[in-house]
């Protein structure tokens, strides 16, 4: 995997250029706000193309960045 950053907006893609996700800020909907307190959040974009194998490793490897980013 190779990522073009790991903070603000960035893209997570395998070797042969295919992005498994993408990072980014955004705001969810107002009626949203019962679910998550902050408008603006770090949303992630997971490509439709993956097999559910690969999907749970993303979803793994993803906790994983966020949990070191924030334990920074």
């Amino acid at each position: 995997m190779k990522t073009s950053g790991f903070s603000g907006d960035f893209s997570l893609k395998d070797t042969n250029d295919h992005r498994w996700a993408y990072f980014f800020n955004g705001r969810f909907p107002h009626e949203y706000t019962g679910i998550f307190r902050d408008v603006d959040n770090d949303i992630v974009e997971l490509s439709d193309d993956l097999s559910i194998e690969h999907k749970m490793l993303l979803l793994g490897m993803i906790g994983y960045l966020f949990i070191a980013r924030n334990n920074r």
